[in-house]
């Protein structure tokens, strides 16, 4: 009983920390893409301007 319930405390703690990560990808990877875009713009204005 008692390795049962560490198991689920394991297996609480792991989704935990998925979801943890799941959520800061859908928060840096949009924010991650918007740089990239900016960064390319960016470079596409320099080039036009010389």
């Amino acid at each position: 009983m008692f390795t049962l319930s560490s198991f689920f405390i394991s297996i609480l703690g792991l989704y935990n920390i998925l979801s943890f990560s799941v959520y800061i990808l859908n928060v840096l990877y949009p924010v991650a893409i918007g740089l990239m875009i900016l960064g390319f713009v960016r470079k596409k204005k320099d080039n036009e301007k010389c």
